[in-house]
Formats: C-alpha cells, structure tokens, sequence
C-alpha cells in the first residue's frame, strides 16, 4: 500500500516525520502559554488581596504591640521623667500607633467582602477607639494627680509642710505624734494605695482637732492649725479620689485592649486563612494546567508513536531486519543462523541508503564478529567491576589502536580507582594523614588535585575546630579561628565565632548583673533591723568601702542649727579605715568644699588628682589622706539632702561601681530617714513621759496639800 514511500530517499522521510512532530509541538506551546496567562492572572489577583490583607494583619497586630508597649513605658516612667516629656515620648506615639491601627482597618474595609469580617472590623475600630480614649483619660488624670511636688500630690506635700511650720515654736507633744501619725498613714498609702490607710488617716486628722482644741494654744493658732489639717484632708481625699479614677480607667482600657487581642487574632488568623485558601485555589489551578498539558503532551506522543510505528512498518522494518541480523553477531553468531537470507538479498536489491547497507553487512560481518565479541566482553568486564580485563582478539589496522587503547585505559583506571578506594577507607577511618600513592595522568590529575586540596582542608578545619572546642571548655573568651575556611565551611567559622562572641558578652554581663544586685542585697541586710543611727551608719560605710573596693571611707549627716541664725551643716557619724588629721575640719556648711557643694547640687562630685595638688583643690574630711581619687555622692530623701557619702581610692571608680553607688544611694536616704524618724519618735516618747511624771508628781503635791489644809 505505501510501495512508493520506499522509493524517497531517507531524509526525505524524516523530514516529513519531524515537521510533523514540529507542528504537534506548537500546538502543545501554544497551549502552555495559554495555560501560563491564567495562572499568572490567578497569582497577581492573590498578591494584590489576599497577600495584603495578610501582611495589613500582621503590621496591624505589630502596631498594637508597639501601642502597648509605649503605654506600659509611660506608667512606667512618667514619674522618672517628667508629665511633658513623658506624654511626648510615650504618650503620643501611643496615638500615632493608634491612628496607623485605624487606617489599616480601613485599608481592610476596602478589601474585605465577607459580611462577619466587616462586622469583626467595625468592632475593632470600636475597641481602639475606646483604648484610646481611656488611656488618654488615664494619662489626664495622672497629670492632675501630679507626682512629689507637682499636682495634687505636691498641693498636700505644701499643705503637710505648712502644719509642720506652725508647729516649729514649742508644741505639745502630743500633736507633734499625731503629725508624725498622719505622714506614716500618708506614706503608707502612697506605697501601698490601700482604703485602711485613708480611714487611719481620718481618725487621725480628728484626733490632731481634738488635740489641738485641748491644748492651751491661742484660739489663733488653734484656728490656723484646724485649717491647714482640714485643707490637707481635703488635697489629700482628692488625690484618693482621682487614684480611684485613674485605677478604674486603667482598668476600662485594659478591658478594651482584652477585647482587642482575640478580635486581632481571629482577623489575623481569617486572614491567613483567606492566602491559604487563594494558594489552594493557586495550587488547583496549576495541578489543572498541568494536567492539562500531560493529557495533551500525552496525546501528542499518542500520535507520534503511532506515526513512528507507520514508519517503522514502512521505512525501519528493513533497517530492524539488518538490526536484527547485527544483534545475531553481537551475541556471537556470525553465521547468520535464523536470519532469512532471501530477504536480506531482497533489502540488498533497494536502491536507498538500506540497500546499500545491506550490501556491506554481509562484507563486514565476518571480521565485527571476533572484535565486537572481545569489545563486548571488555564492556561487560568493566560493567561488572572488573578492572583487570583485558584485550584478547586479534586486532588489525585501525582496530590496533582499540586494542592499544583499551589496555591502557584499564591499567590506569585500575590504578586510580584503587588509590580512591584507599584514600576513603582511611577517611572513614578518621585517618586524615593519608597521601596518594598512584600516577594521576590527562584529566585524573584533576582528581588528584581534588583529593589532595580536600585532604589538607579537612586537616586544617578539624584541627582549628578541635583547638576552638579546647579553648572553649577551658573558659576562654577571645579565642578566634585560624585556619582557612571555604566554601560550607564558612558556616563552622561563623558559628564557633558567634558562639565564643556570645558566650564571653552573656558571662560579663551576667557578672555585672549579679555583682549589682549582690551589692544591693547585701547593703539592704546591713540597713535591716531597727539600727540607731550611729551602728547603721557604721554599716553602710563599712559595706560600700570595702563592696567598692576604696580604701576610706566617711559618712556626713546633715545637722539642723540650733539657732535661726546658724546653717545647716554635714558633720562626720561614722568613718572607714580614716585617722582624722589635726587641722581637718569634721563638718562642714552647704555648699563649702567638695562635700557641701556635693550636697547643695545635689549630685556626684568625682576627683582625680596627685597627692600634691590635692590638698589644694579640694576641702573635705580627707583633705590629709593621699587618696588619688575621691567620689563625694549626696543621699536624699523626698528631695533632699539627708547626708553624703565620701570614699577614697587609688584608682577611679568603674562605671559599674558608679552605677551600684547610684543605686542605692536612694535605699540609704530611706533608711537613714526611717531612723532618724524612730530617734525623734523616741525623743517625742521620752519627753511625754517626762512630763507625765512631772503631771503625776504635782497632782501628788497638791493632794497632800488639799488633805493638810482639810485636817486643820
């Protein structure tokens, strides 16, 4: 039927086959491209809106944390810093993170097309706009609340102080306690904001009326001092009231931002959803257009089989026929046996390429049969692993150099291989001192190079690693890496570096840490326990000399004028290793020498200098000592001045020390004050008992005189 096919020639043929297939292939590319439009199409509808909405979600729950984040800073700090600097550092990027929440909820309306989303949206817009409102209101509140000088607080810090001026001339004993009374119950309220502490203070406040009622004060006196105490209940039960309302609000907006957290989640987590559901949708759509272009690329090789097969039954039958007759000689039979001789003269007789195939197979078949046979046995050698085969059959002409060449090849493949063969072996052994022993000629020296750069870098490497781990356990801080890495294993340099990086920055600062808390802890032992003032002196000069390793160490109280005329000075109460000279001074005024001015600033004075130019520089109770630096530190209590510490060294302060020293200078003023307060209390004690004996010894006296005058 397709007699005249077998007329063209044979790249007639293949040519009419390949444009064929040609044309099938187009269709299949035309159909990829289609199917790579829709799929982009589907990808950028996904980045443009669901990809947004995720990323809006995210940056919208980052902008609530940074919200809350400056909200915690601001109650936190605002005492620290003052009311204006604290609502400009934290207070409004609270409303810049609030108004950034609001426009990204806006962003997702736009987006947004489900119904129970927008509902969950607009509640969210509810919820921050009533954390903002409430926190606002908090930070109002706090402002008028004021804080020691300032607000509420301060106008009943004035009002405290004014009663305490009314009662500077000789007063009663008995109102002075009920003073003192009233500022513990204050305290205690401000440290703890409990309600019995405000009751206590009441019953207070009327026992001081009473008091001051049944004392032999003028009635103007008497009514000055009724007034200040009723003027510092009223500031006082004011500024409870607005903690009420600070408390309260606090807890409306902390109720907001609970309603907010589960509500950003659940959008967040609708969110993800959404992009996991539009990358399933993407995944779909991709396994369809895949299976797509398979059914059809499936198709087209359908077809191309079978034109190969109309082929081969019209143009490759012959050319099997002679494949056929060449695998009879592959497989050693030479005679043809099988084959069918009239047919091969037959495909002899065609005037094609085929024809003349035919014609030589029969020349050449006798003469492949003894070089395929040995060339195939040398193949099936080296398939098997055997490297030891070699030539056997008798090579002629250019076969020579087959023969020449395959000997050689195997020789020098079995050499190498073998080499390779010891090199691993020693390798897993963990021998790294191996050498190679074979000739590496042509193209091997390249895998000899290989070998050889990987031997020495693996050396070095582990070497270098096996030095770090050493010096690591052993506790050293700046070992470095010394040998070369490259390639993967710049990762090992990286890591052993950021390891021994981090490991000496998290031990100093551990270190630091705990040498700061050990110092604090052990000071707030030594001030514990009810200590008269001279022994808790005597402490704390003791500890910080010695915790700060200085060499001397002095303690100054400040002491009150016993005339109006006099100022107030710091006198020497307990010293550290100090021999007082001659001709030092024990006490001195404010704002005189160092010290005095240390305490008029208020603040750390610190000198550096050679012993001869010291006792010309600075006047202080180590004028006569040859320390080359002195740290002169103020402590305070409420503001002011209570003493001073000064210490002595050869050596300056570190900035760790300073930072200890600055720590608890103000747990010093505390203490000190808690005892001067317990002196005073007992002084108060000890002269109402005194004046009670005196009460007691009098009505005695006018008894017996009452009793002498009845009996006459």
């Amino acid at each position: 039927m397709f007699s005249w096919f077998n007329n063209f020639k044979i790249q007639t043929k293949l040519l009419t086959v390949f444009f064929i297939i040609i044309f099938l292939s187009i269709i299949i590319g035309i159909i990829a491209l289609l199917s790579q439009n829709y799929i982009q199409s589907v990808v950028t509808q996904f980045f443009n809106m669901e990809g947004k909405l995720a990323k809006l979600s995210l940056e919208t729950q980052v902008a609530m944390l940074t919200a809350r984040r400056r909200e915690k800073d601001y109650l936190l700090r605002y005492k620290e810093l003052s009311f204006e600097k604290a609502r400009k550092e934290y207070a409004e990027p609270v409303q810049a993170q609030v108004a950034v929440i609001q426009d990204y909820l806006h962003h997702f309306k736009q987006f947004e097309t489900h119904q129970d989303d927008l509902a969950t949206i607009r509640q969210l817009e509810y919820s921050v706009n009533n954390y903002k409102t409430e926190f606002f209101t908090v930070v109002e509140l706090l402002e008028q609340r004021g804080f020691q000088d300032v607000g509420l607080e301060g106008q009943f810090r004035q009002r405290v102080h004014a009663i305490e001026q009314a009662l500077q001339a000789p007063a009663p004993a008995q109102l002075m306690i009920d003073m003192l009374t009233m500022r513990r119950h204050e305290k205690d309220y401000l440290l703890r904001t409990e309600e019995k502490y405000v009751d206590q203070l009441h019953e207070t406040v009327t026992e001081f009326k009473n008091h001051v009622n049944a004392t032999e004060l003028t009635a103007t006196i008497k009514e000055q001092l009724i007034t200040l105490v009723n003027q510092y209940q009223t500031v006082f039960d004011s500024l409870v009231q607005i903690d009420t309302q600070i408390a309260t609000g606090i807890a409306h907006y902390r109720q907001s931002i609970h309603q907010l957290e589960p509500l950003l989640e659940q959008m967040h987590q609708h969110a993800l959803a959404d992009e996991n559901q539009a990358r399933e949708n993407i995944h779909r759509v991709t396994q369809t257009t895949i299976g797509f272009i398979l059914v059809t690329s499936l198709l087209v090789i359908t077809v191309s089989l079978l034109i190969a097969l109309l082929l081969a039954k019209l143009l490759s039958k012959p050319l099997n026929f002679i494949v056929q007759g060449a695998q009879l000689l592959t497989t050693g039979n030479m005679a043809l046996t099988g084959l069918d001789q009239r047919k091969l003269t037959q495909i002899s007789s065609y005037q094609d390429e085929i024809g003349e195939i035919g014609r030589t197979f029969n020349t050449l078949a006798s003469y492949f049969k003894s070089v395929i046979d040995d060339i195939v046995r040398i193949s099936r050698g080296l398939a098997a692993g055997n490297l030891h085969v070699m030539p056997q059959s008798e090579y002629r002409g250019d076969f020579r150099q087959i023969q020449d060449t395959l000997e050689i090849m195997l020789l020098d493949q079995q050499r190498v291989i073998e080499d390779i063969i010891q090199v691993s072996q020693s390798l897993a052994k963990g021998q790294l001192q191996v050498t190679l022993n074979a000739l590496y000629k042509g193209d091997f020296t390249q895998i000899e190079t290989a070998l050889t750069s990987a031997l020495h870098s693996l050396r070095e490497v582990i070497g270098d690693i096996v030095q770090i781990a050493q010096g690591l356990a052993e506790g050293q801080q700046n070992i470095q890496a010394q040998a070369e890495y490259r390639g993967d294993f710049l990762q090992i340099k990286t890591a052993l570096e950021t390891a021994a990086a981090k490991l000496a920055a998290t031990t100093n600062q551990n270190l630091a840490q705990d040498w700061l808390k050990t110092g604090q802890a052990q000071l707030n032992t030594q001030m514990s326990g009810e200590q008269d003032l001279q022994a808790l002196a005597k402490s704390i000069i003791t500890f910080l000399t010695t915790y700060l390793e200085a060499k001397v160490g002095l303690c100054y109280l400040k002491m009150e004028p016993r005339t109006t005329e006099a100022l107030p000075y710091l006198q020497i109460i307990a010293s550290y290793a100090y021999t007082p000279p001659t001709n030092s001074s024990q006490q001195f005024v404010l704002g005189e020498g160092l010290v005095g001015q240390a305490a008029l600033e208020k603040r750390l004075i610190s000198c550096v200098h050679t012993p001869e130019e010291y006792t010309y520089i600075t006047r202080s109770g180590l004028s006569q000592a040859v320390p080359r630096c002195v740290v002169i530190s103020p402590f305070l209590y409420e503001n002011q001045v209570s003493g001073v510490i000064e210490l002595g060294s050869t050596d300056p302060l570190t900035e760790l020390q300073q930072e200890l020293l600055a720590q608890v200078m103000p747990n010093i003023g505390i203490a000190v004050n808690t005892a001067l307060s317990r002196t005073r209390m007992q002084v108060l004690l000890q002269q109402s008992q005194e004046q009670a004996e005196q009460l007691r010894a009098q009505q005695e006296e006018m008894q017996q005189v009452n009793e002498e005058l009845q009996s006459q």
